[in-house]
């Protein structure tokens, strides 16, 4: 089995970048893109955290337009960053999504 793995993708808001410099979405396209014609194809794809920069509605819609084309099944694991309740509403019927709650 072939794993890939992408981490800390930090995506905003469409149309900002993270910390108003680095261009965390097209950064993502273009890993997408590398990950979608790699040869041979993984066959899954591990997204751990964290997906968002602050957690925000918006930020998680970003994230899984720039997610969707990837063309096998791929698994979020959510970052501190990441508000784990928002990202399963945006993503019920899809691909799991794995969480584990901190103790206090």
């Amino acid at each position: 089995m072939l794993i890939a793995q992408i981490s800390d993708t930090h995506i905003p808001r469409k149309g900002t970048k993270t910390y108003e410099i680095a261009p965390m979405a097209e950064n993502l396209a273009q890993c997408v893109d590398h990950i979608n014609q790699h040869n041979p194809k993984p066959d899954v794809v591990l997204v751990t955290g964290d997906i968002t920069h602050s957690g925000q509605s918006e930020e998680f819609t970003h994230a899984a337009e720039l997610l969707n084309p990837l063309k096998m099944p791929f698994y979020v694991i959510p970052g501190n960053h990441d508000d784990r309740d928002l990202l399963r509403s945006i993503r019920p019927d899809r691909n799991p999504i794995v969480t584990q709650r901190r103790s206090s």
